[in-house]
């Protein structure tokens, strides 16, 4: 029972209402991407009605606009995205791209096998020093101790560490990672 891989679905959602998922997600990009819903749907394989109506849903549910149609003459009419639909397109990608690096980050742990009791250390986060690519971070662990390990900052924003948070700090030969606990 090796030879399986994982996967993840990501959807947004605002409220209770499910509202942008990778069909969504593909059908905004199409829009940002060719400057218009007719060129979208043709990539994406969407009937032209289902696409008006899932943008209607969008902006019913959002109560905002997420695109804005311009019209022009001759193949100068359009359609693109405001700043919503840009921002909607943003959260998802970071998000897929998040969980993504997770699930290799974790594939890459599991293959270097189990860790020791000795490799794990819980501990508080004392203190952040924040740079411009590369963030301290020093851990307080449960004996009285500390460990400092030096973390990209685009990790720690992503991670959403701050001073008083509880992670968990894996040992590795050359480096110390940190993981929300």
């Amino acid at each position: 029972m090796t030879d399986f891989r994982k996967r993840s679905r990501i959807w947004l959602e605002y409220g209770d209402e499910s509202l942008l998922g990778k069909g969504g997600y593909e059908l905004l990009k199409g829009i940002r991407d060719f400057g218009s819903l007719k060129k979208s749907v043709e990539k994406s394989g969407l009937s032209y009605r289902y696409a008006w109506n899932y943008i209607r849903k969008l902006e019913n549910v959002l109560g905002s606009k997420v695109v804005e149609s311009f019209r022009g003459g001759k193949e100068k009419g359009g359609m693109r995205l405001t700043p919503l639909g840009e921002s909607l397109l943003r959260e998802y990608e970071r998000t897929t791209n998040l969980i993504s690096r997770i699930i290799e980050e974790e594939s890459e742990l599991s293959s270097l096998g189990h860790f020791s009791a000795r490799n794990r250390l819980k501990g508080r986060v004392r203190k952040v020093e924040r740079g411009d690519v590369c963030s301290r971070v020093e851990i307080e662990i449960s004996v009285p101790a500390r460990v400092v390990s030096l973390i990209s900052t685009e990790a720690l924003n992503e991670l959403g560490i701050a001073e008083g948070d509880d992670v968990l700090a894996v040992i590795k030969a050359t480096e110390i990672l940190i993981s929300r606990t």
